[in-house]
């Protein structure tokens, strides 16, 4: 069985713009539109364990700039000093404007038996819904703690997997 150990980093940033809309005293609706860019670089390694049929794997990166448009549905139960707590549950569908581009996603193998080969694209596609639900601890100090469970169905097959996340609001108010 080959096995290999390698390094990665991985850098996204994302911008958001909602008016979130109460319904009742708990409660509240929020259409949004978003950009995101994400990064990921990895460096090269070599598989061990497989002989003459280990990978050598050239260092790579891979962008994504992906704009999206959904809503947000979630709660806000006050707790004390200040904090309150959430859930939420969303649904958007997100555009990746670098799926097609072959220099955007691309990865060079190396073996001794097969030579060099490159693969190139990405597994998703340009086109992917994504539903997410979870729980938020949202502070005093306009910013949020999630922990979230996000599902994606895609152009080529579906995700599933777990965020922690941290944001903070420049703007935050509800509309009655």
């Amino acid at each position: 069985m080959s096995s290999a150990t390698f390094d990665s980093r991985g850098t996204v940033g994302t911008i958001e713009l909602g008016a979130s809309f109460a319904l009742g005293d708990y409660w509240q609706i929020t259409p949004l539109v978003g950009a995101q860019y994400a990064e990921l670089r990895q460096d090269a390694f070599t598989e061990t364990g497989a002989y003459d049929f280990s990978y050598r794997v050239h260092d790579t990166k891979a962008t994504a700039r992906i704009s999206y448009v959904g809503a947000r549905f979630s709660g806000n139960f006050v707790l004390t000093n200040g904090l309150s707590v959430g859930p939420h549950l969303g649904l958007r569908y997100e555009n990746d404007h670098d799926a097609g581009e072959d220099a955007s996603h691309s990865i060079t193998f190396s073996t001794d038996h097969f030579g060099q080969f490159t693969q190139v694209g990405q597994n998703k596609g340009s086109n992917t819904q994504v539903a997410s639900i979870g729980l938020g601890l949202k502070t005093v100090v306009q910013s949020t703690i999630s922990l979230d469970y996000l599902y994606s169905d895609s152009d080529f097959g579906h995700e599933k997997g777990g965020q922690l996340s941290f944001s903070w609001f420049f703007l935050s108010t509800t509309l009655n």
